[in-house]
């Protein structure tokens, strides 16, 4: 049995079949989408700069744990929001072909390293593009404080007019 939680509040058993049933005529009612695709684990990969893939995680779970990388950086990473999360980057592997190859951080940093060193992973590229994104960020508000002191100017001058 079931507890469901109906629009008045009321808590009503379900038996497995009546959910599925409530769930099927959800789903015809457009109440409800969920397909096995939504539902399937994304696979996660660690690429470098250049983007050769290092570790292959079957979930971002998986590459949480297995890292020791906190789930919500890896994520931050995978939607674009940062560039790396303990400098690896992460991405979502579409092809779905790789074979899964989940390592430990002391085992992605030896990877890494030796990407380094082989000139497939360029890591003062990573650092001027933060410094570069950091100065544009600084420009942008630079910018916003020089606007602002035009319009203060610009009050100022209508007063002056005004008086004089």
């Amino acid at each position: 049995m079931f507890i469901h939680a109906d629009a008045g509040s009321e808590l009503n058993q379900l038996s497995l079949e009546e959910l599925n049933e409530a769930k099927r005529q959800a789903v015809e009612r457009g109440d409800h989408v969920e397909t096995i695709e939504n539902n399937k684990p994304k696979r996660i990969m660690v690429v470098t700069s250049q983007g050769a893939c290092l570790a292959v995680y079957g979930s971002q779970g998986e590459a949480s744990r297995k890292t020791g990388i906190n789930g919500s950086q890896i994520s931050a990473v995978v939607l674009g929001k940062h560039g790396h999360a303990k400098g690896f980057i992460f991405q979502l592997d579409a092809s779905d072909s790789l074979p899964l190859n989940p390592l430990t951080l002391e085992e992605l940093c030896e990877v890494k390293q030796r990407a380094i060193e082989n000139g497939e992973h360029d890591e003062t590229s990573m650092n001027k593009k933060r410094k570069r994104a950091r100065r544009q960020d600084s420009e942008d508000e630079d910018d916003e404080y020089e606007l602002q002191d035009d319009d203060d100017e610009l009050e100022a001058r209508k007063a002056n007019e005004e008086d004089g």
